[in-house]
């Protein structure tokens, strides 16, 4: 039976507001430990299927602008964590990842088993400075910095070779080499020197259904709800679609700009479903788009001094616009109110600078305009020519090719 009546199911994000911008620091992913308490250890993190026993893994609630990130510490040579995955022979992976110091070994591998020998890709950010990857020998492919978080794609099918690429940009020219001769990749694979320190965020995997390829390359909206009813299975409907399984907290990408709803359902063991109310929120990420229009005098940019401008704008299914302004060359910006024209500038070229501005103070980029003013009674020039001389020139020569036409 549905128990709508008391909503078990209680979300506590999103809120029923309207969001101007992205939840900063989180990012989609298969594991984005968004659903792991602050502190958590070792195994008891559910990515963290095995470790060293020396080794050191802890959930973190944050860590420069990332929510919730697991570290490894490595606490001697060859010190390692991994996560089981099911056996693939092609797919994605995706992570962000981050070094406390360039002067340690920090190694993230895709293996077949725990002894990369057996087939490997296999990674390292290495003490020499350099990202490198190993397959019989190490080969360098750039340098790499401290404190900064990279966002790491790697492409394999164990048939061919793999691909990599680092903030979006491809690394190889036509595939790495593995380490051995994988046949399937089953471990994702962390380790370090003496003290590395690894950070990780978003990691994402292509045969995860719930998850898109590129997905943790924006952040996301935060998906949080409270219970007390032990539920078995979780999902979500986000605009009355279809529902979508969740593991517990989880971040979903940002809908379109406009009024959206989400609603959690669940059912525990004995089948009994739940649900939660709907929770309506909105979306206004963008800035309002402007459009300028006049009828020119004669050419496209030229314009008399009663020559109309006229500015209008849209949100779109945003907040809507508050203000469109403009300003000639470099005058104050001016609020529109109405249609203007240039009658109290001189004849000359003018550039007219235009914007709109939304609800929620999302500020569009400068648009412009270069028109050239004229007088109506200017005589009209061909490429910079008079044309009554021109006129004038043209008559002559007429005259005195007829006379030399009837020359005896």
């Amino acid at each position: 039976m549905l128990k709508l009546s008391t909503y078990p199911i209680i979300i506590t994000s999103p809120e029923n507001i309207t969001y101007t911008e992205p939840l900063s620091g989180y990012f989609p992913g298969t594991y984005g430990f968004e659903d792991e308490p602050d502190g958590d250890r070792g195994t008891s993190i559910k990515f963290i299927t095995g470790m060293s026993a020396s080794s050191y893994c802890i959930i973190y609630p944050n860590y420069s602008n990332h929510t919730k990130i697991l570290e490894f510490q490595s606490t001697g040579d060859s010190q390692y964590a991994f996560h089981y995955l099911s056996s693939q022979t092609a797919g994605i992976v995706e992570f962000y990842v981050n070094f406390d110091e360039i002067n340690e070994d920090h190694t993230i591998g895709l293996y077949e088993s725990m002894d990369p020998s057996d087939g490997a890709i296999q990674l390292s950010w290495r003490n020499n400075g350099y990202l490198s990857y190993y397959d019989g020998t190490w080969n360098d492919i750039e340098p790499y910095t401290l404190n900064n978080w990279y966002h790491v794609k790697i492409e394999f099918n164990i048939s061919n070779d793999w691909h990599l690429w680092i903030d979006n940009n491809k690394k190889d020219i036509s595939g790495f080499s593995y380490y051995g001769s994988p046949s399937y990749i089953q471990y994702y694979w962390i380790e370090g020197s003496s003290t590395a320190d690894i950070k990780l965020d978003a990691i994402g995997y292509s045969w995860d259904p719930y998850y898109s390829i590129g997905n943790n390359l924006n952040e996301g909206l935060l998906l949080n709800y409270t219970t007390e009813i032990d539920l078995d299975w979780k999902a979500y409907s986000l605009n009355n679609q279809q529902n979508v399984t969740i593991p517990g907290t989880t971040i979903i990408n940002f809908p379109d700009d406009g009024v959206n709803s989400i609603k959690i359902f669940g059912k525990d063991s004995l089948g009994n479903n739940y649900s939660s109310d709907i929770k309506y929120f909105s979306i206004d990420f963008h800035a309002p788009t402007s459009m300028i229009s006049y009828t020119p005098y004669r050419d496209p940019n030229i314009v008399i001094k009663s020559t109309i401008f006229t500015l209008t704008a849209n949100d779109g299914l945003g907040s809507g616009v508050s203000l469109i302004r403009y300003k000639i060359n470099d005058s104050s910006w001016i609020n529109y109110t109405g249609v203007f024209n240039l009658s109290a500038y001189n004849y000359g070229d003018y550039r007219i600078f235009y914007q709109a501005i939304d609800e929620v103070n999302h500020i569009e980029n400068e648009k412009s305009l270069i028109v050239t003013l004229i007088s109506e009674t200017s005589e009209t020039t061909i490429s910079g020519y008079n044309i009554v001389l021109l006129i004038a020139l043209f008559a002559s020569i007429l005259v005195y090719l007829q006379k030399k036409k009837f020359k005896i």
